[in-house]
């Protein structure tokens, strides 16, 4: 499979699709470099999905300032503007994926759940404050 070749996907949803795709069968590419890089996005894919999960299981964890440094860490990783190797956008170009619409997609399944829920900004919340 020729990751580079292969068109980026124009919904979102494909975008991340593609991630999950490219992510599980990264390690059968001949290219070390694209394995690495592979491997890379999908740690920070994991990532996120526990730092999800454990906030599940404990909102206390707002509290402990090591969770809110992990999460602040994560956020910045998929919001950085930087192209050095290793960052967001080098990677998602070098799988020919849309950076903007994958991180989108990745704050909406995973990044929005990562704010304290006394701090979001529901519907809710903001027909209380007018």
């Amino acid at each position: 499979m020729n990751l580079k070749s292969e068109e980026p996907r124009a919904n979102i949803h494909g975008q991340f699709e593609d991630i999950q795709m490219i992510c599980t069968k990264g390690s059968s590419t001949k290219d070390p470099e694209m394995s690495l890089w592979i491997a890379v996005l999908n740690q920070a894919v994991r990532d996120a999905k526990a730092l999800v999960q454990k906030v599940k299981k404990d909102p206390a964890l707002w509290s402990n300032p090591l969770f809110s440094s992990e999460v602040i860490h994560l956020k910045r990783y998929f919001q950085s503007q930087s192209v050095e190797p290793g960052s967001f956008i080098f990677i998602c170009d070098l799988m020919g994926m849309n950076p903007v619409n994958t991180a989108k997609q990745i704050n909406e399944k995973y990044l929005q759940n990562l704010i304290p829920i006394t701090k979001r900004h529901t519907h809710t919340t903001r027909l209380l404050a007018v």
